[in-house]
């Protein structure tokens, strides 16, 4: 009731927005399904077609229904299983307990583990996008023989900062205002504040925010896209925070990890999926790409470097065509 009131948000008008947003995908069969891992925690997961196993897992504020303009096609090739992480996107939002970065992590793997027990999956292909990718190759490490073919959109945490770097330095070279704004929000996200707070703290304004962020963030989507995804986005960003508070133990500013993915990859003696890296010609994520370059250059595992022409960190958003001929190359 007090989160309808101050934010103008309910399940019900989740439930709709989700329903416009697949109805614009043109996906006419589908299951919505909280598949429970316990008593009490749920993740939230989208099902289409037909075929082989799929897992989509969203990056860090998005849902699977970011893929929504592949989701169509990728439904005549594969079972596709979108899934939110847990206490995240519209999954169970338990209280966050974990104070380091390995807690963090059993606190994502377990749950989606156990998901894939529920939902009785052996084999399957796994793509992740951004801090989805992260989770996913987390996940490849620990249970190597279940995924088929592990595909990192846009991933973060690649690899550590380069020798030398020196973000506070970098930081101080910049000019006002953009100095301040880098200031500010480096503080908030060491003391585990994120960008959702203000969704939240602002009450109803939070629609206002998002409309910052997707106009400036979202180019290539149309007015009206634009605007579904800000709805659907304020509905489930003002649910409690939950696993958003992981962030600060699993990146170190801007996008490198604390343990990132090609030490999971090298560390893991029977690793057999082939990985491959999809990222967007103007990508600010590409700042970490060389790390993904090298794991393919030293050969730690199978796989290739792929780039969508046109693409943002969104590939999907922006050309969605050439990153669904991306997937489907990649999976034969």
């Amino acid at each position: 009731m007090w989160r309808r009131f101050w934010n103008g948000t309910s399940k019900k008008e989740f439930e709709k927005c989700e329903l416009k947003i697949l109805q614009e995908a043109g996906i006419e069969k589908f299951r919505i399904e909280d598949v429970y891992i316990n008593e009490t925690e749920f993740l939230h997961t989208i099902i289409v077609g037909e075929g082989p196993a799929l897992v989509l897992i969203p990056g860090f504020g998005a849902t699977v229904l970011f893929w929504y303009k592949l989701l169509k096609e990728l439904s005549r090739h594969y079972t596709v299983y979108g899934v939110d992480p847990l206490g995240m996107g519209a999954s169970a939002r338990p209280k966050f307990n974990s104070p380091n970065r390995s807690d963090c992590e059993n606190f994502f793997m377990d749950s989606l583990e156990a998901w894939r027990s529920e939902i009785k999956l052996e084999h399957f292909h796994l793509v992740g996008h951004s801090f989805g990718g992260y989770l996913s190759a987390e996940y490849t490490s620990r249970y190597p023989t279940r995924v088929r073919t592990l595909i990192l959109v846009s991933p973060l945490a690649t690899t550590k900062p380069p020798a030398g770097y020196n973000l506070k330095g970098r930081v101080a070279k910049m000019k006002c205002p953009k100095r301040g704004i880098f200031q500010t929000v480096t503080c908030c996200w060491e003391r585990g504040y994120t960008p959702f707070s203000l969704v939240r703290g602002v009450g109803r304004l939070g629609k206002y925010a998002l409309r910052v962020w997707s106009r400036n963030m979202l180019v290539s989507l149309t007015k009206e896209e634009c605007e579904m995804i800000e709805e659907y986005c304020h509905q489930y960003l003002t649910l409690p925070p939950s696993g958003e508070y992981a962030m600060s133990h699993i990146m170190d500013p801007p996008a490198w990890g604390y343990h990132p993915i090609d030490e999971k990859i090298a560390e893991t003696p029977n690793w057999q999926s082939p990985v491959h890296f999809i990222y967007g010609q103007k990508d600010w994520m590409n700042m970490n790409s060389f790390g993904a370059q090298k794991m393919l250059d030293d050969g730690l595992m199978k796989g290739e470097m792929h780039w969508v022409p046109r693409g943002t960190h969104h590939p999907y958003f922006d050309n969605p065509t050439a990153t669904l001929e991306i997937i489907l190359k990649i999976l034969g």
